[in-house]
């Protein structure tokens, strides 16, 4: 059995976004993507020269064109989480604000979304997002 140390970890963080509805943003992956079609908040790998908090802001503007301001950004949760191929290091942190409307531009779709159906399973999420999720229904 392969140690789990050995397998590649990914550093990557999160964006909890919502609307003045009080939902929040998920994008859906695309179909050649690691986890295809499932929803995701928004965000991606860290760079070795960035901070978390400079990679979320950068991740946001390629893949929803807004932009940010990251010394904006709260944590929420860290989560690690172990998958056969790979482990990741993940972070979530709230966006407070942003400028432009988001707009998918690596998602194949995006949606604001009330946290009761995503905690209902009509919006299914890969695994290492479960705990972020669960986090932030209890905020």
């Amino acid at each position: 059995m392969e140690h789990p140390l050995s397998k590649p970890c990914l550093t990557v963080v999160a964006a909890l976004l919502r609307n003045n509805l009080g939902e929040v943003l998920l994008g859906q992956r695309t179909s050649s993507a690691d986890h295809p079609n499932l929803w995701e908040f928004p965000g991606g790998k860290v760079e070795s020269h960035e901070t978390p908090c400079e990679a979320l802001s950068r991740e946001l503007c390629e893949e929803l064109g807004i932009q940010t301001d990251p010394l904006t950004f709260t944590l929420i949760h860290q989560v690690q989480h172990t998958y056969p191929t790979k482990s990741v290091n993940l972070s979530m942190y709230a966006v407070p604000s942003w400028s432009n409307t988001p707009t998918a531009i690596v998602h194949q779709s995006i949606q604001w979304v009330p946290l009761d159906a995503i905690k209902e399973g009509h919006y299914l999420m890969p695994e290492a997002n479960l705990p972020l999720l669960y986090k932030i229904l209890e905020v």
